[in-house]
């Protein structure tokens, strides 16, 4: 996410996070969709570079794998002080036919120390259903035909 503002210490709204973009080895959101992407779409975020926005960032190629590999892992990406000093998130994938990562939800959180395990239950919940709810849906709507698209009215 990109706020309207280049300042990340301005406090953000929620309307101004409208059409933004978020560097994605700096956000809790950006590493769970990182980490059940393709690798060719790690390798191109690696390619664009790792800027710092705070001491705290990930800018080590090596260290971004590390990290994504452990999110595979657990499900569980988070940030704290990588995008901006004293603000900390996690985040969990959702995912749709096939496996494939659709989203990621994150939660803000204050401190992830205290905070993790409660909100990993409830964004675990929420991310579940949701992934349910998705797969079933592809299951109905992207597979009519027995090809992965769906036929026209009047067709046969």
């Amino acid at each position: 996410m990109q706020p309207r503002t280049n300042r990340f210490s301005e406090r953000v709204h929620a309307e101004g996070l409208l059409h933004a973009v978020v560097p994605a080895h700096a956000a809790a959101s950006g590493k769970a969709l990182l980490a059940f992407s393709p690798p060719r779409v790690i390798d191109h975020v690696i390619a664009a570079g790792l800027p710092a926005f705070t001491p705290h960032t990930i800018t080590s190629p090596e260290v971004l794998r590390r990290k994504l590999s452990v999110i595979r892992l657990t499900q569980i990406a988070t940030s704290r002080n990588e995008l901006e000093c004293g603000k900390a998130a996690i985040a969990m994938p959702v995912f749709y036919g096939g496996g494939r990562v659709a989203a990621a939800i994150e939660l803000a959180v204050r401190d992830i120390g205290s905070e993790l395990k409660p909100a990993a239950g409830a964004l675990s919940v929420a991310c579940h259903s949701l992934s349910r709810q998705l797969a079933t849906e592809f299951r109905v709507t992207g597979n009519r035909d027995g090809h992965g698209t769906c036929r026209q009215e009047g067709q046969g």
